[in-house]
């Protein structure tokens, strides 16, 4: 299926590059990205979060929590193509009541016949600023989601995005080699571990409200731009 111009960004050709050079689909992703997104599951206690690949025709989810396997779709028939579109995250807080008109209507019908209410997404933005898809929340009931949400769900989607970099770094880098992504995507797994459980602790705290509150977002979010920057060195 042809995808619309409209779906198309300006950066397209670039951001097609961008996707290639970093080889994301060349082979199946580490654990790592998995437990990325089921710690963006638990913070906003949504049952679905993946990673969504904005290929040139279609999008792929090559990390999810909450299904086994998620096929890939067309563009036209993707929220995700829609998000890519935003320098920031966004948030479709009630699909049920989202203007079916524009160059979304597809997308949102899909999501809606999939029985999707909600959907959040930030980009997953490589070094060189080029956007290759989203790190997405999606779940059957409609909720607000905050500023404060949104900024901590680009915290997640960053560090996805740094540690894909990272992974092709080491992969295509002989003197670096796979002996040192996996030390890396091992210590990082352990991180990702250890907030989990702080999540849920905070959870159980501040409980399991919506937005989810800022006491719960902003430790969080400290601790991944503190990943963030150990992945970028």
């Amino acid at each position: 299926m042809n995808t619309p111009a409209s779906l198309l960004p300006p950066d397209e050709a670039e951001r097609l590059q961008t996707l290639r050079h970093y080889d994301v689909l060349g082979a199946p992703l580490d654990d790592v990205f998995h437990e990325l997104v089921k710690l963006a599951a638990q913070l906003f206690n949504q049952p679905l979060a993946f990673m969504a690949i904005v290929d040139e025709h279609e999008v792929c989810f090559p990390a999810l929590h909450g299904a086994a396997h998620l096929p890939p779709v067309p563009r036209a028939h993707a929220l995700c193509s829609t998000a890519i579109l935003f320098p920031h995250a966004v948030a479709y807080e009630n699909l049920a009541a989202a203007a079916q008109d524009g160059v979304d209507a597809p997308a949102i019908r899909a999501a809606l016949a999939d029985g999707a209410a909600f959907y959040a997404a930030a980009p997953l933005r490589m070094p060189d600023r080029n956007c290759i898809g989203v790190l997405c929340l999606m779940g059957p009931t409609s909720r607000p989601f905050s500023p404060a949400e949104e900024g901590a769900l680009e915290a997640i989607a960053q560090v996805a995005s740094l540690g894909l970099a990272v992974r092709h770094l080491c992969r295509a880098t002989p003197e670096l080699g796979p002996d040192l992504w996996a030390s890396v995507a091992g210590r990082l797994s352990r991180d990702l571990h250890e907030l989990q459980r702080r999540v849920r602790e905070l959870l159980k705290l501040f409980g399991q409200a919506v937005p989810v509150p800022f006491a719960v977002l902003r430790p969080v979010q400290r601790r991944l731009q503190a990943l963030s920057i150990v992945l970028a060195q």
